[in-house]
């Protein structure tokens, strides 16, 4: 499948999954697929990242600990996107 079908076709699934989040998107953009859909938006005045993953890639535990570490990255002073919590 063609990487703009992708970003067409998984549109939906991106803006009904930010309804999850307490935030208020604008334009929502593509950014890549791979194991992972990778969106991108503005909200208020920051920049926010939406990834997706399949159950299928990845255990809700694997999940969590990613989340885990990156917030430690964070807590260690390195520039990551921060996890929102819904």
């Amino acid at each position: 499948m063609k990487l703009e079908t992708m970003a067409k076709d998984t549109l939906p699934v991106a803006r009904e999954a930010l309804k999850l989040w307490p935030v208020q998107a604008g334009e929502v953009v593509f950014f890549r697929a791979s194991a992972n859909f990778v969106w991108g938006f503005q909200a208020g005045d920051g920049h926010i990242i939406l990834r997706l993953s399949s159950r299928e890639e990845r255990s809700e535990p694997q999940v969590h600990a990613e989340l885990e570490y990156v917030t430690w990255l964070a807590s260690q002073g390195f520039s990551v996107a921060m996890p929102i919590p819904h």
